[in-house]
């Protein structure tokens, strides 16, 4: 096998990532699950994709100088991966976070140099986003990548998460049933989405929610939007097929169950995905696919693990 190529920069290893098949979730009944490993970028995760992007589109026009401040309210992924994409271009970052994120978030943004502002937990995201506009007005010539807003997010996804799950679905031969993601900002749900759409016209698009109430199963269309603001993703004019809510803490044992039986330490998106996906398998049967995301990687919920002991 020729050695790898080296690469530039750990910037340019956001790249294509594996689908692995679950053996140990659907069962002989079920239709099959498939799984796009993100958690393998730099960073540990799938928002590696948006964060440069969106980065290189503000400077490209202008809106981001050299040398400047970067702010932008996270619960934690695209927190992290800014502070990557952040360094090594030489700008300041400070990310905005509620109190309630695991302190593994907080340890990686300030290990990659970047500033950590925490916001009461009760004020959620709200609390953190309202934060983060505050410091946008105090300090001159910040920009702020505002990825509930910024169609870099939908873009990036579409031509890229989108375009290789595409891709890699042609390879298989077989016509994929359903795409299963957790929404948050509905960037990548809507992206992905798109690129499915246009090539798999019949494709179901599934919303996941985690609530601590228990789970439950809604039909009915809903926008693909930045669901903390209430408002349509620019951009997307997708309607999710289903949504599906699972209980937080069936989310955070089918993550445990995934490192277990699957080899994959992941976090409780991921887990939600997964039993998002095996109540779909089941109702498909055998001979359908399905199709979902690892989020990102486990080893950033340690401590929310230990609370839940």
């Amino acid at each position: 096998m020729p050695a790898l190529a080296a690469r530039n920069s750990i910037l340019e290893l956001v790249r294509p990532t594996p689908l692995v098949k679950l053996t140990s979730i659907p069962g002989a009944a079920y239709a099959a699950i498939f799984l796009k490993l993100e958690h393998l970028n730099p960073t540990g995760s799938h928002k590696d994709r948006i964060a440069r992007a969106m980065l290189e589109r503000a400077k490209t026009e202008g809106r981001l100088a050299a040398k400047g401040t970067v702010i932008e309210a996270s619960c934690g992924n695209l927190g992290v991966a800014l502070a990557l994409a952040c360094g090594p271009e030489g700008y300041r970052l400070i990310v905005a976070m509620p109190q309630f994120v695991p302190r593994e978030f907080r340890a990686l943004i300030e290990a990659y140099g970047a500033r950590v502002e925490l916001t009461p937990a009760e004020l959620g995201m709200s609390g953190a986003i309202a934060r983060a506009k505050e410091l946008l007005s105090r300090i001159p010539g910040a920009y702020s990548p505002g990825q509930y807003d910024n169609p870099v997010n939908l873009e990036t996804h579409q031509r890229t998460t989108g375009a290789e799950l595409v891709r890699a679905m042609e390879l298989r031969g077989t016509r994929p049933s359903a795409f299963v993601m957790t929404v948050g900002t509905g960037g990548t749900l809507g992206g992905v989405g798109k690129a499915l759409r246009q090539v798999f016209p019949d494709i179901q698009l599934v919303a996941v929610e985690v609530a601590p109430s228990p789970s439950a199963a809604r039909s009915g269309p809903i926008a693909l939007g930045g669901r903390a603001t209430g408002q349509l993703f620019p951009g997307s004019r997708l309607v999710a097929d289903r949504v599906i809510e699972v209980e937080e803490a069936a989310a955070r044992q089918m993550a445990r169950h995934l490192a277990r039986e699957e080899g994959l330490l992941v976090g409780t998106s991921t887990g939600a995905n997964v039993l998002a996906a095996q109540q779909l398998a089941r109702l498909l049967g055998p001979g359908d696919s399905v199709y979902s995301l690892c989020c990102d990687s486990g080893e950033r919920y340690f401590s929310l693990e230990e609370a839940h002991r």
